[in-house]
């Protein structure tokens, strides 16, 4: 066989903490990238340049909402949903969703920590807080590719 199809993934291990830092890295490339669209929603037409922000946040996923769903191909959408809480200069919260498309069957999702399998993922949420102190309130998606073992 020739490309992907060929490979046969390999075992790792799974529990609540590989899950959850796996999510983790979904949520964290999620806020990253909403930061940059809120900054361009509030930056006027004119500017020249980004301001300059720093700070964190903490992503809280919460894994009640976990569903995982058969699509065509052997693939598995997995659906959870989440709050960003940024702090510095973008303060704030994003809710919001993350779909990811798995390229395995959702029996192997179920049992393999995320990033074992290559998947293409969106996020979609809705940012209110400030950007560098003025208060902006907007939608936020952001979408990518995540390829196997964690690799962007």
């Amino acid at each position: 066989m020739v490309g992907d199809a060929a490979r046969v993934s390999p075992l790792t291990t799974s529990g609540p903490e590989s899950d959850e830092r796996g999510l983790n890295m979904r949520f964290l490339r999620a806020a990253v990238t909403s930061i940059l669209l809120t900054i361009a929603l509030v930056l006027p037409a004119h500017a020249t340049g980004s301001p300059k922000i720093s700070g964190t946040f903490v992503a809280a996923v919460d894994f009640s909402t976990v569903q995982l769903k058969d699509m065509p191909h052997n693939t598995c959408l997995l659906t959870i949903s989440g709050v960003l809480n940024f702090s510095g200069s973008l303060v704030g919260d994003a809710t919001g969703t993350t779909q990811a498309l798995e390229q395995a069957p959702c029996t192997d999702v179920a049992t393999h920590p995320p990033g074992t399998y290559f998947d293409v993922f969106q996020f979609r949420g809705q940012f209110t807080g400030t950007v560098n102190g003025r208060p902006v309130t907007g939608a936020m998606t952001y979408a990518g590719i995540q390829r196997r073992r964690g690799e962007y």
